[in-house]
Order: structure tokens, then C-alpha cells, then sequence
């Protein structure tokens, strides 16, 4: 018996060392026999119909089936964690992936993680990205006069907050960092003090290019009566163009606008609703 397997050892070293190709077949319970065949290291079941193996060449180095039969993977003799089958999908924790990657519980991404929740995208590349949550907040909390005939930027001056730093508190614009859909909102509350007519408009504009995305229009009523105009809107983006809130007014006086009635009257917010 010590001959028999000094022998089968020898006879094994040699096939390897020529460059030949050997298959592990069981005949039975308690033997094998090794004979050249294929490429690279073959294991047979006790039939020789699914076969696994080693095969190395110019290519590449390769651990694969050599019959038509999943490949699957498991560790401290258990049962299987890991199968990939010979349509390519590959299953973790999954014996029957329906997908190219096919995941029975949670995935951790290094690069992801840090402070609180995160929302992830991909970039153009299919590539998982983490964009920072995109929105800000800010206020004008002085009285603000706005000439007759004259198209000002409301300076919303004081941030209540800007998560990502993509609100300018010095130029009053909003610049988006990515492609995408945004949500915007202003309110602004004003007097008529002695006007008796025309009224006053506010306007959500971009640049690059110059546009106008939204209005929001109300006529003096009353002498001395005070109004608000509120807008809010979806807007499409490219990154790199900005935002802001415009005002104009066509009475006979200047108006004023309430930035001391509290810290609200005057807003201006929004954010990324999604990313393009």
C-alpha cells in the first residue's frame, strides 16, 4: 500500500513537472486514480459527467467547471455561500441568482461610510457615488425698498443653513453642483403703504443660460395693506448654473419690503430632489 502511493505520488509529480494535465477521479469510496487528460488539475464526481479544475495559460489563471454545472463555494465543509452559474450570475447567500450579482443580505461599502444616512447615485460610468444631501435655507431680516421700475436680487443675506455649501450668501445665488432636479421656494412679505396701483413680482431666474423659471404676481389692493408673494417650483439644472430671486415692482412709489416683521417674511429655499 506504501508502494502503491509512493508510486501514485511520483507518477503525479512528474505529469506536473512536464507541464502535463491530470484528472482526480474516485473509483470508490476509499481509492483514486490520476490519469493525464484536459488541461490544468481535473476533479471528477465517481462518473466523470461534472468535472472541476484548475487551467492556466497566456490568458490568464482560471478556477472553473469543466462540464455544464454551477460552480459553488463554501468553507468549514458547509453547505454552499457563494454559486456562480454558467448563464454568469453570481449569488451570495442566494443558490439561485437572477442577476448578475444577486445578494441575500447587506452590502458594506467602505467609501460610503461616515456621519448619518446617505444617498447614493451612480455616475455616468455605472460607478456608486455618494452625493452629500443638497439644500439650503436663507433669509433677508432688514427692510428692503424697492424702487418703482427697477428689477433688483433680493439679498437673502443670513443662512439658516447650507448642507453642501452650494449657496452664496455674498452674490445671493444658488449654484447646483450636479445635474438634476431641484425644488425651490421663496416668500416675500411687503406693504403698499400709499400706493394705489400697480403691484409687484418675483421671479426664480437661472444663468448660463439666462432664464426665467417661475413668477409670482400680486396687484396693490389697498393704501397701507400688506401682501406676500409666495412661489415654489420644480426646476431642471445643469451643474455649474445658478439661481436666484429677482424682484420688480410697477407702483408709483417705492415699496418696502418686511425683513424685521420676523425672521421668515423674506425666504428663500431649496433643494436636490434628484439626481440626473
Amino acid at each position: 500500500m506504501k508502494n502503491s502511493f509512493l508510486s501514485l505520488f511520483f507518477f503525479f509529480c512528474i505529469s506536473i513537472g512536464f507541464g502535463q494535465s491530470v484528472t482526480i477521479t474516485p473509483n470508490t469510496a476509499s481509492s483514486v486514480t490520476i490519469k493525464k487528460t484536459g488541461i490544468g488539475l481535473d476533479h471528477t464526481d465517481d462518473t466523470g459527467a461534472i468535472r472541476v479544475g484548475t487551467y492556466s495559460s497566456s490568458a490568464g489563471a482560471y478556477i472553473q467547471t469543466h462540464s455544464s454545472h454551477p460552480l459553488r463555494f463554501s468553507t468549514a465543509n458547509g453547505t454552499t455561500q457563494a454559486i456562480l452559474l454558467t448563464n454568469g450570475n453570481f449569488g451570495i447567500g442566494n443558490v439561485a441568482p437572477a442577476e448578475k450579482l444577486h445578494v441575500n443580505g447587506n452590502i458594506r461599502v467602505a467609501p460610503l461610510a461616515g456621519t448619518g444616512n446617505k444617498k447614493v447615485y451612480t455616475d455616468a460610468n455605472g460607478t456608486l457615488i455618494n452625493i452629500n444631501p443638497i439644500a439650503f435655507s436663507a433669509t433677508l431680516r432688514t427692510d428692503f425698498s424697492v424702487a418703482p421700475n427697477t428689477i433688483l436680487t433680493i439679498p437673502f443675506n443670513i443662512e439658516n443653513y447650507d448642507t453642501n455649501n452650494n449657496y452664496d450668501n455674498s452674490t445671493y445665488t444658488f449654484t447646483a453642483p450636479t445635474n438634476g432636479i431641484y425644488h425651490f421656494s421663496a416668500s416675500v412679505d411687503w406693504s403698499s403703504l400709499t400706493a394705489t396701483s400697480g403691484g409687484l413680482q418675483i421671479q426664480l431666474e437661472a444663468s448660463t443660460p439666462t432664464s426665467t423659471f417661475a413668477t409670482s404676481s400680486y396687484d396693490v389692493f389697498a393704501i397701507n395693506k400688506y401682501t406676500t408673494n409666495v412661489l415654489s417650483s420644480d426646476v431642471k439644472l445643469n451643474a455649474g448654473q445658478t439661481v436666484k430671486i429677482t424682484i420688480l415692482q410697477n407702483t408709483n412709489i417705492t415699496l418696502q419690503l418686511r425683513g424685521t416683521y420676523n425672521d421668515y417674511s423674506i425666504i428663500f429655499s431649496g433643494h436636490l430632489v434628484t439626481a440626473l
